[in-house]
């Protein structure tokens, strides 16, 4: 068959059936060329668009599900550093009470290290005022430049111990 431009026109018998509605009976044509084209171009548009929409489907997925590994990711992130943050804290608050601890062990030692000295001079001290008193008593004359020594050395010693914090009492009546 050929057509007013000259062109030859194929035609073929086509059920029409997805054009009509269901309830209406498929009626048989016949297509030419040109119209089989257009419908391979429509069906070929058709099926494109079908795939773009499903991989737009499939990418919007994919990015749903990295967004969701990501704030997990970040959740994650954000409660190891909050228990790193709580970590150093505590470790900050050890640190200080290891300091006061150790200040308040230092000055307790150097309270009985002071304590022990004073213990055991205490019964030199108590020589040297017994050497003066019993030298003086003597009435020897010859003894004095060595009585006035060993009052200069009892007077040192006693000074020495005032600068520890030691106060000299006066035990008389008690």
């Amino acid at each position: 068959m050929t057509s007013k431009d000259g062109k030859k026109k194929a035609k073929i018998k086509v059920e029409d059936g997805a054009r009509k509605a269901p309830s209406e009976p498929a009626e048989k044509h016949e297509m030419t060329e040109e119209e089989m084209i257009e419908a391979a171009k429509r069906a070929g548009a058709e099926a494109a668009e079908a795939e773009i929409a499903q991989k737009q489907q499939q990418d919007m997925i994919d990015l749903e599900a990295r967004a969701v590994e990501a704030e997990t990711r970040l959740e994650d992130a954000a409660k190891a550093a909050g228990e790193a943050n709580d970590k150093l804290l505590r470790l900050q608050a050890d640190w200080e009470n290891f300091r006061r601890r150790t200040a308040a062990e230092r000055l307790a030692e150097r309270e009985r290290a002071t304590e022990g000295l004073v213990a055991n001079l205490l019964p030199v001290i108590d020589d040297l005022e017994r050497a003066v008193d019993h030298a003086e008593g003597s009435g020897n004359s010859e003894l004095t430049q060595f009585v006035e020594g060993i009052a200069a050395v009892h007077a040192k010693i006693l000074s020495v111990l005032e600068k520890e914090g030691v106060a000299v009492i006066d035990p008389a009546g008690q």
